[in-house]
C-alpha cells in the first residue's frame, strides 16, 4: 500500500530544496486553472505569473 504526502507538504519540501540548491527561493504567484485535476499536477497548483502559456482544445477529429 502506498501512502502519498498531502499537496501542503509536497510544497514545503519543494521550497526547502530550492533554498538548498540556492536556487531563487522567492515564492512564486500563481492562477488556479480552476480544475481541481488540473491543478492539482500544475506546479504550485496553478498558471505561473509572468510566464507564457499555451493552452489548446482537443479539436474535433
Amino acid at each position: 500500500m502506498s501512502v502519498s504526502a498531502p499537496p501542503a507538504a509536497i510544497s514545503e519540501l519543494r521550497e526547502r530544496i530550492a533554498r538548498l540548491e540556492g536556487g531563487n527561493a522567492r515564492i512564486r504567484t500563481v492562477l488556479p486553472f480552476g480544475v481541481a485535476a488540473i491543478d492539482r499536477v500544475l506546479p504550485g497548483g496553478g498558471l505561473a505569473f509572468g510566464s507564457l502559456h499555451e493552452i489548446a482544445g482537443g479539436g474535433n477529429g
